[in-house]
């Protein structure tokens, strides 16, 4: 049996125009939107998704400090260039990040030498 990887979510690629007629499709509640506007999911991470479910197999997991709730980027192999929170580890090798333009969180499976925490800005 298959299931969709995010529940209740389909990514369209459309332009501004084309907003009001996909919100009149059977089915469309709404655009997942910050401050009232869409939020665009940058090419980059679909284009990361992608590659991740078209892999077979993973890497060994590494050695690397990471905390939940660290903001963590993977910056080498299949999922270059995809980002977000750390929410868990699972196992010896899965990771759960959540995916903050969508929020929602997806289960990776990706050794921790490919992951980097980015740096938050601090506040005083």
């Amino acid at each position: 049996m298959e299931e969709p990887l995010f529940r209740s979510y389909l990514f369209v690629n459309i332009s501004l125009r084309e907003y009001q007629q996909v919100l009149q499709t059977d089915g469309v509640v709404r655009f997942v939107t910050f401050e009232r506007k869409p939020v665009p999911v940058p090419e980059e991470q679909i284009m990361a998704i992608r590659q991740f479910l078209n892999l077979e197999d993973a890497p060994d997991l590494m050695s690397g400090k990471f905390e939940i709730g660290d903001r963590v980027e993977v910056f080498r192999g299949n999922l270059k260039g995809l980002s977000g929170n750390l929410v868990e580890w699972r196992g010896k090798q899965k990771v759960r990040i959540e995916i903050e333009s969508i929020g929602q969180s997806i289960i990776l499976t990706v050794p921790k030498s490919y992951l980097k925490v980015i740096p938050t800005p601090k506040t005083s």
